[in-house]
């Protein structure tokens, strides 16, 4: 998903629930939810996205 239209993204961070966050210098633009169609709301009310509270990691 993206948080502007037509945004760019200048670098990623893969997030240690396979969600990669997007941004244009220090500013999120968006996010890709990896094997979004695999998560089910048995694992919360998210849907298996993370809670509150989770950090992203910088890629290497």
């Amino acid at each position: 998903m993206n948080f502007e239209p037509g945004a760019e993204a200048t670098d990623s961070e893969l997030g240690p629930d396979d969600i990669i966050v997007r941004y244009r210098g220090e500013e999120i633009v968006g996010l890709t939810i990896l094997h979004a169609s695999r998560r089910s709301r048995v694992n919360g009310p998210a849907g298996g996205l993370p809670k509150n509270g989770t950090h992203v990691h910088h890629m290497t």
